[in-house]
């Protein structure tokens, strides 16, 4: 199982069998893409985190949305409700993860360009 959350103003936690800190003080919308073909978007504007998954890879996934500053996830797993603060989206990813990678850039393939001759 992994866990992600953002954490104060600046910073995106991934924390389970797989874990990393990734800083993102004023970054706009960033990404997150796990090695099991999941990528979530991560943005952090008026005063809460929003993780959002955009492509669906082969973990299991479930999200608790914020619940306000100051406020405790209650629905969150034992060591989970206290450490992750209200105002953050918590995404949970349950399944085999070799690697994350953190970064603004993220592109589609256009399925119209596919077959194409260039």
């Amino acid at each position: 199982m992994i866990a992600v959350y953002g954490y104060s103003d600046d910073l995106v936690e991934v924390e389970g069998c797989l874990t990393a800190e990734f800083g993102c003080y004023d970054e706009g919308l960033q990404y997150l893409a796990f090695s099991d073909g999941t990528v979530l978007s991560v943005d952090y504007s008026n005063g809460l985190w929003r993780i959002n998954r955009i492509v669906k890879g082969e973990a299991e996934y479930t999200k608790a949305e914020a619940v306000g500053d100051g406020v405790k996830h209650e629905s969150l797993p034992g060591a989970l409700a206290k450490s992750v603060p209200g105002h953050s989206d918590v995404v949970i990813l349950s399944g085999d993860m070799d690697w994350v990678t953190f970064g603004k850039h993220f592109r589609r393939r256009d399925p119209g360009r596919c077959g194409a001759v260039l």
